[in-house]
């Protein structure tokens, strides 16, 4: 497949071996986020673990604060990045569903605060299968993606991969 730039999509491997697949090692070393397009989601489970691992540790792009989790409370913020993947998290202050869609809000005025909506797919294709409302608000939430403008920071979450529950 190839993605909107023209280029390639694939996995690589150095030869048959696990140790061997380069877009685990760039994670692991912490040069390079997860981020998935949609229906090329099959390995972000892993790459996300080592993103995890990576990030804990600190190592490489984590170290750095062009590459620090952004704070869902500073929509201003948060303007700096438009049109840049980041990766947000903080309390879902409202959950709205809107015709399939969840909407999760994390500030009290949807029109300026961050905005991250949930496909209707999201939800279905959560790990419990069937994510509401109360599953998310009131609790802190990472979303990763592309930073766009409607009415304030909003973030498109097209697949569930891209939606974490993060801890407190």
């Amino acid at each position: 497949r190839m993605d909107r730039y023209g280029r390639l999509l694939a996995h690589v491997r150095l030869a048959d071996d696990e140790k061997d697949w380069v877009q685990g090692r760039l994670v692991s070393a912490g040069h390079a986020r997860v981020y998935a397009l949609p229906g090329s989601t099959g390995c972000i489970a892993r790459l996300l673990a080592l993103e995890t691992e990576a990030r804990t540790a600190r190592r490489a792009s984590w170290s750095h604060a062009a590459y620090q989790i952004r704070d869902a409370a500073s929509p201003r913020e948060l303007i700096r990045f438009r049109d840049t993947f980041q990766i947000v998290e903080g309390i879902a202050r409202g959950v709205a569903d809107v015709r399939g869609h969840l909407y999760v809000n994390f500030g009290d005025d949807w029109r300026t605060d961050v905005t991250a909506p949930l496909a209707p797919n999201v939800r279905r294709d959560s790990p419990d299968g069937g994510l509401k409302q109360s599953d998310l608000e009131g609790r802190r939430v990472r979303v990763r993606g592309w930073i766009e403008w409607r009415n304030g920071p909003y973030i498109d979450v097209y697949d569930a991969s891209l939606l974490e529950l993060a801890e407190s």
